[in-house]
């Protein structure tokens, strides 16, 4: 694995951890339970990549997993640009990077 690779690995990891964080902090709601399977599904995810099993997929569905958590966000929540301050601006940010992260891994991937 090159170093977008490894920085890949390292901001999923993150994600996940995050995820997890704040699911672990909203248990026993559905939010809670919602956040520790996205958090899950990072760490995943990751392990599938690591391992090398079929990573270009792996990638596509990081970018659509992505985007969906990213718009359910807003949906959910409203476009509130306050909100964005803070741990949740951090995180949304971290989801872009990573996106734009797994489109140039899928360009550069056989």
């Amino acid at each position: 694995m090159g170093t977008l690779e490894w920085v890949g690995t390292a901001l999923a990891v993150l994600l996940g951890v995050v995820y997890l964080f704040l699911g672990v902090g909203g248990l026993p709601g559905a939010f809670g339970v919602a956040f520790c399977l996205a958090g899950l599904g990072y760490l995943g995810a990751t392990a599938l990549a690591l391992v090398d099993y079929r990573r270009r997929l792996v990638y596509g569905v990081g970018i659509m997993y992505n985007v969906l958590l990213f718009v359910l966000y807003f949906l959910l929540n409203g476009v509130d640009v306050s909100e964005l301050v803070g741990l949740s601006g951090v995180v949304k940010l971290a989801q872009v990077v990573f996106v734009a992260l797994l489109m140039i891994l899928i360009d550069r991937s056989p």
